[in-house]
């Protein structure tokens, strides 16, 4: 019966593993040192601050261009046509213009408030 159970436990184990994550398996007992652990969290957020500098800068130099606009007479400045005309001069670089600075602030900042909250949440947390 014991023998039984535990080839239940194992199969049960086996197709939960492979439906919810393709080519991944959990290695038990696997422990990471604190420094580990600091590294893994401060790559993971200087990649995301990147990541997240590059998709919005778009987004940022349209809304810059709209602060410094004038409203034509017929009301306020619409995002949609502000983006095509940033297009229509400057290509896909106008859209990414300033895309460097943003990074080299991000990248970092996201780093360490990553690794800060991580570290204070383990440290905070009853085992």
């Amino acid at each position: 019966q014991q023998q039984q159970q535990q080839q239940q436990h194992a199969l049960a184990g086996s197709s939960s593993s492979s439906s919810s994550s393709v080519g991944y398996r959990r290695q038990p007992n696997v422990h990471h040192t604190q420094l580990e652990i600091l590294i893994a969290n401060m790559v993971s957020g200087f990649v995301a601050g990147g990541l997240a500098a590059g998709l919005t800068t778009p987004f940022d130099v349209v809304k810059t261009r709209m602060q410094i606009a004038r409203p034509s007479s017929g009301g306020g400045v619409r995002f949609a046509s502000v983006l095509q005309d940033v297009y229509r001069r400057d290509g896909l670089e106008g859209l990414f213009t300033g895309l460097k600075p943003r990074a080299y602030r991000a990248a970092p900042a996201c780093a360490i408030v990553i690794s800060v909250y991580e570290l204070l949440k383990n440290w905070l947390t009853p085992e």
